[in-house]
């Protein structure tokens, strides 16, 4: 079996939409990651976009991964012997 690779169109009218769902939590500044311990700001190197990208693909590799981990447990389930024979003495 090979790889699946799956493309999403997103119409033009709903990409500010999806930038402010899956941008939301972005910062303009970040802390300065060449020294985390101090608190020196820098300009965020990532865009909004590219964060909001990062989140959403994320997003539907957890989404996926939940629902096939959700599937197998369910198989498991349906696989396992519910008998059990218990004799009162």
């Amino acid at each position: 079996m090979s790889d699946v690779v799956i493309t999403f169109t997103i119409s033009e009218s709903r990409v500010p939409e999806l930038l402010n769902a899956f941008g939301a939590d972005y910062q303009d500044t970040i802390v300065n990651p060449e020294d985390p311990d101090s608190v020196e700001m820098i300009p965020n190197p990532q865009s909004k976009g590219e964060f909001a990208m990062q989140v959403l693909i994320a997003d539907i590799k957890q989404l996926i991964k939940d629902i096939v981990v959700r599937y197998r447990i369910q198989v498991a389930k349906d696989g396992v012997d519910r008998t059990f024979d218990v004799t009162a003495s």
